[in-house]
């Protein structure tokens, strides 16, 4: 015959396995949306310097560079609706300025909605 004491034991161990599992599954869900964060936090800066590289290269047709880097980042899936260009006729620059929002997938369970993601590239014409 089961004991009352060992029953007990039993119940405070199923619950503190439960307990752990939700801690567990948390931290999974922490990593993974830590992971895509990371891989779209890289994507978006990546594409913002080749749109700044390739923006620089067609100054200083201050209109031909706005287009190019716009269509650059367009055809990498990052297009550039919040963000400034800044031209500089005797240094022959442009600086891109890029911010957007990953939208969680786990952590808006808790109340994480989105994280921000900014990007900042900065390139010169070498060709003049």
């Amino acid at each position: 015959m089961t004991d009352h004491k060992d029953t007990q034991h039993y119940d405070v161990e199923a619950i503190r396995a439960f307990g752990m599992f939700i801690v567990m599954m948390l931290f999974v869900a922490i990593c993974i949306d830590f992971g895509y964060y990371q891989a779209k936090r890289f994507e978006v800066d990546s594409s913002v310097r080749l749109a700044a590289m390739t923006g620089a290269q067609a100054l200083p047709d201050r209109h031909r560079a706005q287009k190019v880097a716009t269509s650059v980042a367009n055809s990498l899936g990052v297009p550039l609706l919040n963000w400034e260009i800044k031209y500089d006729d005797q240094n022959q620059w442009v600086q891109i300025d890029k911010s957007m929002f990953y939208k969680t997938m786990f952590l808006k369970h808790i109340g994480i909605d989105q994280i921000p993601i900014t990007a900042h590239a900065f390139s010169y014409n070498m060709n003049r």
